[in-house]
């Protein structure tokens, strides 16, 4: 299966192209609150494909780079005139697993944040 692959790029029932969450997201860019290059293809539900359980085998068979796993990535919008959800593109994407690294036996730990 290729991807991306595309979907609807306006409302499948009504035709509409404007959606709700595209027109929540440019009005918070409008006001400065959040930054322009965010949300560009609006937004998405992202399902990492992996078994939890698997963690340490994947990191154990990984010889070069740091070990990745796949996330499918499913951008959606709300159609303004009929509330319709429906699905833009279906991509997928593979995602670099963040290894945090235990502390050396003398390392200090940074002061916690939360109290």
């Amino acid at each position: 299966m290729e991807f991306p692959i595309k979907c609807y790029d306006v409302c499948p029932d009504c035709e509409c192209l404007d959606c709700i969450p595209a027109e929540i997201i440019q009005e918070l860019k409008d006001e400065g609150k959040i930054p322009a290059e965010i949300f560009t293809k609006g937004l998405a539900i992202s399902v990492p494909l992996f078994d939890p359980s698997m963690l340490q085998k994947m990191i154990s068979e990984t010889l070069v780079g740091k070990p990745k796993y796949p996330v499918l990535q499913i951008f959606f919008a709300i159609c303004k005139d009929c509330k319709r959800f429906y699905v833009r593109e279906i991509n997928l994407i593979w995602q670099e697993i963040q290894l945090q690294m235990a502390p050396m036996k003398d390392q200090k730990l940074p002061p916690s944040r939360f109290g």
